[in-house]
């Protein structure tokens, strides 16, 4: 069976939608990524921090629905919580930190094999200095969001991480928005985002440009995947199920067709609210249909 590690907090969310929509919400991408990846078939390994606020009814969940957990996993601060206000009719978001659990690294385990990880920060959990020895996997994908986020007043924005830049050596693939790839390399435009970020080691750069196109840069090729038109109530976890999406498909495709794969997944789950997105096991039935290779076991692409 594939096994695949993800690193990054779980979050409580508080989501509030344009139009007075508002509700609570489990997130994260160990929940938005590994139930994607749980539910495609996949053993999936979490390593992060919840707080002793994260009761034993939504752990029992996690677990019942296939994410294993690397101990420990308790932390002393309260869990990771947001604040989301979403427009609807953009697709803008405005994130408020109301709390930050603790760092994770100092707890990972040594010698951890797996055929993927993903390495997934929401907001300075994980030192990017620590990304080299993480990446003992026939795959690494990092979301750099993480990486990237700063509170100010407690609200959340991007600013550059110097450290980052020098420790992507090992990465496969990244995954980086108009705004973040400003940040990180100071270009606006997504090929010269992209070449930037090969100039540092990453082997493939996905580029999302809203809900318009994911485009794919790799080894001086350029590809677009079209997003199908839809208006989903709050696209949060969308980039997270497309990271995981990308990277499942990536173990055994090459990554043009991961990536048409990935955005078809993401535009199929995409309109639930919060992480009801992916906690609907018959959505996945179209999506398993589409990995023959995986339910044969894992058949890694060399390309």
């Amino acid at each position: 069976m594939i096994l695949v590690r993800i690193l990054g907090h779980l979050t409580f969310d508080l989501i509030k939608v344009d139009g007075g929509i508002e509700y609570q919400s489990l997130g994260g991408p160990p929940a938005y990524a590994g139930l994607y990846l749980a539910n495609c078939g996949a053993s999936v390994t979490v390593n992060t921090k919840v707080g002793p606020d994260f009761g034993a009814r939504q752990l029992g969940l996690l677990r019942k629905r296939g994410l294993h957990f690397e101990h420990p996993f308790r932390g002393h601060k309260a869990t990771t919580r947001f604040e989301i206000q979403v427009n609807r009719a953009t697709g803008a978001r405005a994130l408020r930190l109301l709390n930050a659990c603790d760092g994770i690294i100092a707890d990972l385990p040594k010698g951890v094999k797996a055929d993927a990880t993903i390495i997934a920060p929401v907001i300075g959990e994980i030192d990017p200095k620590d990304i080299p020895r993480l990446g003992s996997s026939h795959f690494v994908y990092v979301d750099p969001q993480g990486f990237l986020r700063v509170v100010r007043h407690q609200k959340v924005t991007l600013q550059p991480n110097p450290a980052l830049a020098s420790h992507l050596l090992e990465v496969d693939a990244i995954k980086v928005d108009r705004d973040e790839g400003y940040v990180m390399t100071g270009k606006r435009e997504p090929k010269e985002i992209a070449a930037s970020l090969m100039k540092l080691g990453v082997k493939e750069v996905l580029v999302t440009l809203g809900g318009d196109s994911v485009l794919l840069f790799y080894r001086g090729q350029t590809f677009s995947a079209p997003v199908p038109a839809a208006k989903p109530i709050d696209s949060i976890g969308a980039g997270d199920i497309l990271g995981a999406a990308y990277t499942l498909h990536r173990l055994f495709e090459n990554p043009e067709r991961s990536v048409l794969a990935a955005v078809s997944d993401v535009s199929h789950l995409i309109q639930g609210k919060g992480i009801s997105k992916v906690m609907n096991r018959r959505s996945f039935v179209p999506i398993i249909k589409g990995l023959p290779q995986l339910r044969r076991g894992l058949k890694k692409h060399s390309g």
